[in-house]
Formats: C-alpha cells, sequence, structure tokens
C-alpha cells in the first residue's frame, strides 16, 4: 500500500493532482494498492494528531509554512513535493527543516503536474525498493543510505534518535517507539532508549547490560531482559 496526501486549499488544484496522481500511478504501479487523500490545511491538525501512514506529500507553501515544519517532523521520511509560486524565491523553501524532494510551479497544468508527478513518484518508488535491505536518514547535512548489517544499535537521547555504526553515527527526528514498528526483524528492542541488531549482540555482561561485537555497550531494561535472554 502506498498512500499520499495532498494538502492544498485549492479545490481545482486539488482535483486536478489527483486526475494525475491517479494516471501516474497506473502507469508505474498497475493496479498495486494505492490509497489518496486530498485535505485543505485547516484539516492538517487531523493528520498531525492520527496515525496515518503519509509515503508521499504534495503541499501547497501559499500562505505560510508553520504547518509544514511540524507536519515534516512527524514523518521525516515522506517524499515530499511543493507546490508554489513562481515569483517565490527558493531560498524560502529550501530549507534544512522542510527537504523537499520536488517543486511543482504554478500555474498548475495537467501536463506540468503530470510530468512532475511521475518524476516525483518513479524516484520515492525506485528509493524505497531499494532501501527494503537499508535504512535512510534524513539529517540536517542530506539524505544517507545505511545498510541494516552495518548498523550496531539505535539509540534515542536529546529529542533525537541516533544511529551507530563502526564509522561514526547519524541523528534524526523521530520516537524510538515508532522507529521500533518500522525496523526488520534483525532489530530488537533491548531498553526504553535503545534498539540492537541482533547480529551483533556478542554476550550479555549482567542482568542490565550487553555486550555487542567490537566493544559497543548497551543497557537493557527490566522489561526487556527475557527477549534478550531469549536470543
Amino acid at each position: 500500500m502506498i498512500n499520499l496526501v495532498t494538502i492544498d486549499d485549492h479545490e481545482d488544484e486539488n482535483n486536478l493532482i489527483h486526475v494525475a496522481v491517479d494516471e501516474c500511478i497506473f502507469k508505474l504501479l498497475g493496479d498495486e494498492d494505492f490509497e489518496y487523500v486530498g485535505i485543505k490545511k485547516e484539516k492538517i491538525d487531523q493528520v498531525l494528531a492520527g496515525n496515518r501512514i503519509i509515503d508521499f506529500c504534495c503541499y501547497d507553501v501559499s500562505g505560510g509554512m508553520e504547518l509544514l515544519y511540524d507536519l515534516r517532523k512527524r514523518y521525516p521520511r515522506m517524499n515530499l513535493l511543493l507546490v508554489v509560486e513562481m515569483s517565490m524565491s527558493p531560498t524560502e523553501y529550501l530549507k534544512p527543516g522542510i527537504k523537499p524532494d520536488a517543486i511543482l510551479i504554478r500555474p498548475v497544468s495537467f501536463e506540468n503536474a503530470f510530468e512532475t508527478l511521475r518524476s516525483f513518484l518513479t524516484e520515492g518508488i525506485s528509493q524505497r525498493e531499494n532501501n527494503d535491505q537499508a535504512f535512510v536518514v534524513d539529517g540536517r547535512e542530506g539524505k544517507y543510505t545505511i545498510p541494516y548489517s552495518k548498523i550496531y544499535y539505535f539509540e534515542s537521547r536529546d529529542k533525537k534518535i541516533y544511529l551507530k555504526t563502526l564509522e561514526g553515527e547519524y541523528g534524526f527526528y523521530g520516537t524510538i517507539d515508532e522507529l521500533d514498528g518500522e525496523l526488520p526483524g534483525m532489530f530488537v528492542r533491548c531498553h526504553r532508549s535503545f534498539i540492537v541488531n541482533k547480529k551483533y549482540i556478542r554476550k550479555i555482561l549482567n542482568i542490565s547490560t550487553i555486550e555487542l561485537s567490537n566493544g559497543f555497550i548497551v543497557p537493557v531494561s527490566r522489561s526487556y531482559r527475557q527477549t534478550i535472554k531469549e536470543l
């Protein structure tokens, strides 16, 4: 299932994008499951408050981008297309906290919407397929694709999550609970703030600590001790 949300106060534009998306998706995926939702900005709180999955988002930036920062923080891995006025300077929307993947410039026609969306969706779908065996970190300096096999653990601290490899660590925004539900089976939760790669668990040092390969030490909380013992 692929989920796309359009947040646009222009009803005609919203409908046009919907038609173009349907056309693109059919050409790209055939009859594969796909869900499209078009909403106005006044309804965005319902999206942020709910548990809706958003893989792709088309966002109309007219009227301000304050809401977009909250949306991006809530869905750091979604592919984002911005609908902008031709008169807008790129410095207004090419910001670290937003990081759009594509831009659709007004006036929007079916032709330019279709071409932009086709590129946006093609690249996004391909990226998701390639990332089945890797984790994408969307950090301040750009996106990094890191194979799961190189990840030792994830740690939640200072309102961010940090991914640890031999080469170093990468920080990104999110919650450890959301991450726990997204990772493949090679990872296991061992603490409220830690998720480890099972293949790197070397030994249990004591009831509250485990050692990973290359000397990494991570804590084990009481609620996860039995899970770790059974590995």
